[in-house]
């Protein structure tokens, strides 16, 4: 047990100083760092949610305002969708570092969790605000309960499919840029830009 706790330890600071070069590495090439990370994504969920608006997708009588839920979808949606790319850029971008220090893939899995807890906390701050200032609401409690067991279940899912991917990401390019366009099709499939009525074929077939 001590041997696994203290390996565990070694694979948590190896992935911390992955997350964190990663971050320099952004830092030092281009002039907004990091927050292009987090604008690219949030920019491109705007006309999606504009035209969401106008068709009415987010039904009759809701509770929240569409924008808030649309805004909510896309940032558990960038949860579970970074969780499949990240350890593939990860990979790619570290490929010196595997040269010469052996790294696990519980190290790779380290840093991809650094990675999504801090865009999903900078995503989350934003939602936030948008709900405090512009629409004068606030999250509900149940929401720290979808946290809790939907957050983990989220980033889990997707570190599924992001590890297989992960090795064939760092040699054929070709791969990575076919799952970043799959993820753009793929999120049209989830319940984000529209509410799941409670009964009909889209309720029966689409289990996200």
């Amino acid at each position: 047990m001590r041997d696994l706790w203290r390996r565990l330890t070694v694979e948590f600071h190896r992935g911390w100083y992955l997350f964190y070069r990663e971050l320099q590495f952004r830092a030092k090439l281009t002039l907004f760092g990091y927050g292009w990370n987090i604008v690219s994504q949030l920019a491109a969920a705007i006309p999606v949610v504009f035209v969401g608006k106008q068709l009415n997708l987010g039904g009759h009588g809701a509770e929240i305002p569409y924008e808030i839920h649309a805004l909510t979808g896309v940032v558990f949606w960038g949860v579970f969708w970074d969780a499949v790319i990240l350890p593939m850029d990860l990979a790619f971008k570290s490929r010196q570092v595997f040269r010469r220090v052996p790294i696990g893939n519980m190290s790779m899995i380290f840093a991809t969790v650094w990675g999504l807890l801090l865009n999903f906390v900078v995503k989350f701050l934003f939602v936030a605000v948008v709900m405090l200032f512009f629409f004068h609401i606030w999250f509900k409690w149940e929401l720290i309960l979808t946290l809790l067991v939907g957050l983990p279940a989220l980033i889990a899912l997707g570190l599924c499919f992001g590890l297989p991917f992960m090795s064939f990401g760092t040699v054929y390019q070709d791969v990575r840029y076919a799952v970043g366009f799959l993820g753009q099709a793929l999120m049209w499939t989830a319940p984000i830009f529209y509410r799941v009525p409670p009964k009909g074929w889209l309720t029966t077939f689409n289990k996200l």
